[in-house]
Order: structure tokens, then sequence, then C-alpha cells
């Protein structure tokens, strides 16, 4: 995994601190911010990569489950979930060496508009092999966050400005402007998923 601390917060005693994660396939973004809720910090960035090449289940499961019987795509994918959810704990425990995880007070998952299905459909379509890769990784995130004491909420993505409305009182573009704001500081990479994680982990300093 990468982690990019941001100089100067290294060991900086914070009270409250929120988590936001969006999943890829076999991996993750992740961005930590310190309050104040009204101007936000970025304490830390990271890449989580859950893929381990010595485990083959934990590389696109579902893509290889297409070619087996039902039964093994099953066993192949509760495997897969198991090693993928350990390869999370580890890599997140890493991310935020150093924190009172007490201060860290949630975590926010990323999700997607797509609803879920049972395997046997889900293998049918390859749209919903990508969903279910998504989801898979998901899952092992909020497992993750929840055995290391870190409460986890979720919000869709496509619905994080309509929520940031809501709830910080700010318009989009208000929004997109002050993430630009928080990133000069911290250097690349600042990007769609920095910003996006930034963004779930504001709206949860501001909700818990």
């Amino acid at each position: 995994m990468l982690l990019f601390r941001v100089p100067g917060t290294h060991g900086v005693a914070m009270t409250r601190l929120a988590l936001g994660l969006r999943a890829h396939i076999g991996w993750s973004a992740g961005v930590l911010l310190a309050e104040p809720v009204d101007a936000p910090v970025v304490i830390r960035r990271f890449r989580l990569d859950l893929v381990d090449p010595d485990k083959p289940e934990s590389h696109e499961p579902y893509h290889a489950a297409r070619e087996l019987s039902l039964d093994d795509a099953e066993r192949l994918i509760e495997r897969a979930s198991r090693t993928v959810g350990t390869l999370a704990q580890a890599a997140l425990t890493h991310c935020i060496d150093g924190l009172q995880t007490r201060e860290i007070v949630g975590a926010c998952v990323i999700t997607s508009s797509a609803k879920p299905r049972d395997i046997e459909s889900t293998l049918r379509s390859h749209f919903q092999v990508h969903v279910a890769e998504g989801d898979l990784i998901r899952d092992a995130l909020r497992s993750a966050c929840r055995t290391l004491s870190m409460p986890v909420t979720s919000f869709r993505e496509k619905a994080l400005f309509d929520e940031a409305d809501r709830i910080l009182g700010k318009r989009p573009e208000e929004i997109t402007k002050q993430l630009g704001t928080i990133g000069k500081d911290v250097g690349v990479p600042w990007a769609q998923d920095q910003k996006l994680c930034a963004l779930a982990a504001w709206l949860t300093l501001a909700t818990v």
C-alpha cells in the first residue's frame, strides 16, 4: 500500500478525525480528515492494495467464478472474501499507525448505486460482476473498520454533493472549490478519488 503523510501533521494531537474510503477492484483510496468541520484538514492520504499475488482468489474472484460451477463459484467467492478482509484489516491498520483509534469518530465507505444480486444472476452479467467485485472490497473495508473500532457509515457516490448541500449547507460549486483549496497544501495525488474520499470524511465529521 502507499501512505502519503501530510507534512507537519504527524504526531499532532487531534480530537476528532474521520476516514473516507472509495473502493475500486482490488484496491481502495482513502483520506483521513480532522476538524474543524467548517474547514477540515487533511491528515493522511493512502492507497490500500487489496490483492495478494500469492493468493489468486484475491484478484477478481467474480470474474474467475464465471468459469466454475455454481458450488465451486460460491466457495471461491467465500475464500476471496476472507482473504480480502484480512488484507483490508492489515492495510488499514498500517495506514492509521500512530493514531489513537478513538480519535477516529467514524469512517465512510462510498457506495455505488447498483443493487447487489444473488451469485447466480450476478455471474450471468458482466456489469453485475464488476459491481460485485467492488462490493466485495467495500464489505471488506467495512469489516476492517469495525474490527478497528471505527463506526462505519455509507453515502452513495452520486448523492455526495446532495448530501453536502443538506448536511453542510454548501452548494456543489462551493464544495468543489473548498475541496480544491483543501488539496492545495497537500500535493499530489489529489484527484477525483482523494476529493470524493475527503468529502465522504467531511460529511462523517459533520454527522457523527
